[in-house]
C-alpha cells in the first residue's frame, strides 16, 4: 500500500485524463469496469500522467495488486468509477461531479 500512497500523493490526475482512460474499459458508459481490466487500466492511466520509464513492471504489478486488495475485488467483480477515481486521487472538481451524479460526457 505504500506504493499506492506514494502514487496518490505524487501524481496529479485530472478529470479529463481519468475519463478518457476509463472510457476504454467502460464501453457502455455504465460507470463500471471489469476487475480483470485493472492492470491494463493502470498501465494506461500511468502512461497518461507520468513517464512510463519510472514505473517498472514489478511496480505496476504491485500497484495493481494494491488496488485489487483495497477494493476487495474477486474474479468477475466490477469496479465502480467513483471508487477508482477516489482511490487514485483524481482532482476534486471531478470527484464533486461524480458525487452530485452529474452526467459525464
Amino acid at each position: 500500500e505504500n506504493l499506492l500512497c506514494k502514487f496518490r500523493t505524487q501524481t496529479a490526475i485530472t478529470g479529463p485524463q481519468f475519463t478518457s482512460t476509463w472510457r476504454k474499459y467502460d464501453p457502455f458508459r455504465a460507470g463500471l469496469m471489469e476487475a480483470c481490466d485493472i492492470h491494463d487500466f493502470m498501465l494506461d492511466i500511468i502512461g497518461t500522467v507520468c513517464d512510463m520509464q519510472q514505473i517498472t513492471r514489478s511496480k505496476l504489478t504491485e500497484l495493481t495488486r494494491n488496488v485489487v486488495e483495497i477494493l476487495d475485488l474477486r474474479v468477475g467483480s466490477k469496479v465502480r468509477m467513483a471508487d477508482m477515481a477516489f482511490l487514485l486521487n483524481v482532482d476534486s472538481t471531478f470527484m464533486n461531479c461524480i458525487k452530485n451524479g452529474d452526467r459525464l460526457s
